[in-house]
């Protein structure tokens, strides 16, 4: 029922949360679908959705596993909307995991350095720079599945606010590509929607079949 609120849009802004190792010297914390440390294989915990409705940003966290009649709603919603993620990368090589639907068609990871070769990577860095949020709303990653109710709600308001602060950061960004001059503008879009945007899925079910 949740994600009815999102019936009117036709692009969403999306998050995952997944195992995140904790650093070890000379190791990356990250982990991916085939990793496994210490015994203990890394998993998807939660999707998120962020969407304008109105004046309203409508946000929904999603607990994963999904049951039958869930994935039946959420496959249905992902076949007619677009997804923009941070680092969707990331994020796809998980969800094509799930054999989800996804059509990405934006990534605030990407843009930015289209806009500014400069510009930093991080979410939380970016929000500071392009919008109103202010440093330090981000938490620490996740390093296991939660095992009570109150610990999953903290796990997915971390997972709404990533994909409420993409929202945020992709509609500025835009903003901020309108004031380009029109030359510029046409090139930059040219690059991102017919080159990147296109190789990221392709990348990631490469890194899901051998190549990571």
């Amino acid at each position: 029922d949740a994600l009815a609120a999102f019936d009117d849009c036709n692009v969403l802004t999306a998050d995952c949360e997944w195992t995140a190792f904790p650093k070890e010297a000379k190791r990356r914390g990250i982990a991916w679908p085939w990793s496994r440390r210490r015994g203990k294989q890394a998993e998807l915990y939660s999707l998120s959705l962020s969407g304008r409705v109105g004046d309203e940003v409508k946000s929904v966290g999603i607990a994963l596993p999904l049951l039958d009649e869930e994935r039946e709603t959420l496959v249905t919603l992902l076949r007619r909307v677009g997804l923009i993620f941070h680092n969707g990368m990331s994020d796809l090589i998980w969800l094509h995991r799930l054999r989800l639907p996804i059509k990405l068609v934006g990534d605030t990871m990407v843009l930015p350095h289209l806009l500014d070769e400069r510009s930093p990577l991080g979410l939380e860095v970016l929000t500071g720079i392009y919008t109103p949020m202010l440093p330090g709303w981000k938490e620490e990653l996740w390093c296991e599945r939660p095992r009570d109710v109150a610990t999953w709600r903290r796990l997915l308001e971390r997972n709404t606010n990533d994909a409420y602060a993409t929202l945020l950061l992709a509609e500025a960004l835009y903003a901020e590509l309108k004031t380009r001059p029109e030359d510029e503008r046409r090139n930059v879009l040219r690059l991102y929607a017919r080159h990147q945007l296109r190789a990221i899925p392709m990348l990631a079910k490469v890194a899901l079949n051998g190549v990571p």
